[in-house]
């Protein structure tokens, strides 16, 4: 995670007037940084949903969303 980013993350965390925070980051865990947080919850899906999203949400063709999937730490490890 950039230095400004997770600065930023940590002063809006701080300025949040509810008692629950979503932040939306699989970066954390690749970059170590769940520490920053009382809990931390994984959203997993299974390999054709993950291709197929990438497919309709970032245009990559079915190869590139393949690449993109298999590249990534397994989702058990992530969930663990």
């Amino acid at each position: 995670m950039h230095p400004a980013v997770a600065e930023e993350s940590v002063k809006r965390i701080r300025e949040a007037v509810s008692d629950v925070v979503v932040f939306v980051g699989a970066k954390l865990f690749e970059q170590g940084r769940p520490e920053m947080f009382n809990s931390v919850w994984v959203v997993t899906a299974p390999r054709n949903v993950q291709i197929d999203r990438l497919t309709a949400q970032h245009q990559l063709s079915e190869s590139e969303a393949e690449v993109s999937v298999d590249g990534k730490p397994a989702q058990w490890r992530r969930a663990a």
